[in-house]
């Protein structure tokens, strides 16, 4: 009997690939895991020198909650049978989970983590790889987007007082602010929390002390209201320009970080920090902005570090439709803790990772 064609074969779906590195101690484990992040495999945001994700407490937290069903029975024997037949508590998989979160959240295919030193427990395989999407920091894509907006001023009170007059006529987002009186002085903190009532500011935070821009945006992220889902870090010297231009901004983001502007050569294209979106649960997972940066470096280190997680950092080229910065108006008091840092080291926390997407421009939409 006569065949006709062969119909095609669906497209194979390659699974997302989760390894697992798992030894006795001075086995090469951490060789291993380093080994796997400088290769570009997605072993999350931060590695400590022996190869584990860190911090490690929710990790910690679930050994705890399964060493209750094991037996001890003397000297060096232990009896792991209670295990064996065990549902898993819901309570360890939200542990590990939370501790792998930003493993598990890369958009990557392939993703690993090592099993931290003194522990011995592992995330059930088929509920990581069935599932990965449930474990994503930014939770799911129909989440309706909440912005903590993150103010930190220093002085230049005319400028902040244009700020937040330009921020209160947005529409389109749902949105909040938090301004950080970062040691703006006795009567600058006065007037500050005067525009912080003017303008229905919902958080207000003081520093008795300028503790610069990572330190400063750090602290006004913390204060931000937990059911914010991103926050913008916005300097205080912006003005938008358009009603939609923060409905546009948040339309235009994919998870991970976008930022205004687009640095060529620094080494490599960067965002600018002044106007900076990003997720707010990425952030935390991530350990904030690294405050050995007091300056803008941090924001140029946290988008290599999504970058390396798999995440999208993307920069709006042409800007001026949207916002405009007028930079420098906090005064020089930062080029007295300003870290300088060596173009080599910056191109090394790039190496080996996807470039920022450039946007050419966005209107207000």
């Amino acid at each position: 009997m006569a065949r006709g064609p062969r119909a095609p074969s669906p497209p194979r779906v390659p699974p997302m690939t989760l390894i697992t590195i798992i030894g006795r101690g001075h086995s090469g484990t951490r060789a291993i895991s380093h080994t796997l992040y400088a290769s570009n495999v997605s072993m999350g945001r931060r590695i400590n020198p022996s190869g584990d994700l860190v911090p490690a407490d929710a990790m910690y937290d679930a050994c705890r909650l399964m060493a209750r069903h094991v037996r001890w029975q003397g000297e060096l024997r232990w009896d792991f049978t209670g295990l064996h037949s065990m549902e898993i508590d819901p309570v360890f998989i939200d542990h590990i989970t939370t501790y792998l979160g930003t493993v598990l959240a890369s958009q990557s295919d392939v993703k690993g983590w090592k099993i931290p030193e003194t522990t011995l427990v592992i995330v059930p395989h088929d509920v990581a790889v069935a599932s990965p999407k449930a474990f994503s920091p930014a939770g799911p894509a129909d989440r309706a987007m909440k912005i903590s907006v993150v103010i930190l001023a220093h002085n230049a009170l005319g400028y902040v007082f244009q700020t937040l007059r330009s921020l209160r006529r947005q529409r389109g987002v749902e949105y909040d602010v938090v301004l950080v009186d970062n040691g703006s002085g006795p009567l600058g903190g006065v007037v500050l929390a005067l525009f912080g009532f003017l303008f229905g500011v919902e958080t207000f935070v003081r520093s008795r002390t300028n503790r610069f821009f990572s330190a400063g945006m750090n602290m006004g992220a913390r204060a931000a209201p937990r059911a914010a889902t991103h926050l913008l870090l916005l300097n205080s010297d912006v003005e938008f320009q358009d009603e939609r231009a923060l409905a546009t901004i948040g339309r235009v983001h994919a998870t991970g970080a976008t930022g205004l502007r687009a640095i060529d050569d620094h080494p490599v294209t960067i965002a600018d920090g002044f106007c900076f979106l990003v997720d707010r649960d990425l952030f935390d997972s991530m350990g904030e902005l690294d405050e050995r940066f007091p300056w803008t470096r941090a924001i140029t280190k946290l988008q290599a570090d999504l970058l390396r997680a798999g995440f999208s950092v993307q920069a709006i080229r042409e800007h001026r439709r949207l916002l405009v910065h007028f930079g420098g108006k906090s005064g020089t008091a930062w080029k007295a803790v300003h870290r300088k840092v060596e173009v080599a080291e910056v191109a090394a926390w790039f190496e080996g990772v996807p470039p920022v997407s450039v946007i050419p421009e966005v209107h207000p939409a």
